[in-house]
């Protein structure tokens, strides 16, 4: 057991699989850097690893270039270095871009679980807009209302433009416009004159602070537990818990473009 737990030391993690439950053509995907075809930025030296695994060595540039060039092959940083020498592998044209846009989705993922919803998102609006730019506003509304946030809109009757929609019924029209399954109640007052009118419309999504915070601290912990694994040789990325048990599994194929 002494002589295993050595053998691991003296060699690099990133392509030492013999005695680990992941298979050599695999590797947890990075979500901190951007996998990039580094084929013109690479240094003198670099740990290469081919597309099934196996270790080539350390090898030189020139030695490197014509590998990647005879096979047509691209190179990827793994991120992770060995005695300030970058561990680099093979990969197709077409498993580069599954393995971009897995990390991609991934990332996005992570940033919706931790993203925190503005508690009052506010629009202003003049009785001049054209319906097809209250269209968009009323549009942009919606996302926030579907997240949980409240909207607040300020209609004003336009100065100079003798326009015949009032600023009521400027505000009513957008609330026309936005699904009503999203709304649980409106809020609507306007100044004594009727030339400012503002409405605050709450989503049904809405939910107190503390359970949203318990919800968001839930959802980032088992984002935690999932780890993103990518296979060079099926060219497909795959979601694997601490435990070692595929939860799902999304297969992304690509065309060489």
């Amino acid at each position: 057991m002494l002589k295993i737990c050595q053998l691991r030391l003296i060699l690099p993690q990133v392509y030492f699989r013999a005695l680990s439950q992941l298979s050599q053509n695999c590797i947890f995907v990075s979500l901190r850097s951007r996998y990039e075809d580094v084929r013109r930025a690479m240094p003198p030296l670099v740990h290469l690893v081919d597309v099934d695994g196996k270790y080539l060595g350390l090898l030189g540039y020139d030695r490197v270039k014509s590998i990647f060039e005879n096979r047509q092959l691209l190179v990827v940083d793994l991120f992770k270095p060995q005695n300030n020498n970058p561990t680099c592998r093979l990969i197709t044209r077409s498993g580069l871009k599954v393995l971009q846009e897995a990390q991609k989705e991934q990332m996005g993922e992570n940033i919706v679980a931790g993203s925190k919803p503005k508690k009052t998102a506010t629009f202003s609006v003049t009785t001049a807009i054209e319906d097809a730019h209250l269209r968009l506003k009323a549009k942009n509304a919606e996302k926030h209302l579907a997240i949980g946030s409240r909207v607040k809109i300020t209609v004003t009757k336009h100065r100079f433009r003798n326009v015949l929609t009032s600023a009521e019924q400027c505000y009513q029209s957008f609330l026309s416009y936005i699904p009503k399954e999203l709304i649980s109640k409106t809020v609507e007052f306007s100044n004594p004159d009727q030339s400012k009118f503002i409405g605050e419309i709450r989503s049904y999504k809405e939910i107190d602070p503390k359970i949203l915070k318990a919800r968001r601290k839930q959802e980032a912990s088992k984002g935690m537990s999932r780890k993103l694994v990518f296979d060079f040789v099926e060219e497909k990325a795959f979601h694997l818990e601490q435990d070692d048990k595929i939860l799902s599994e999304s297969v992304l194929k690509a065309e060489d473009s």
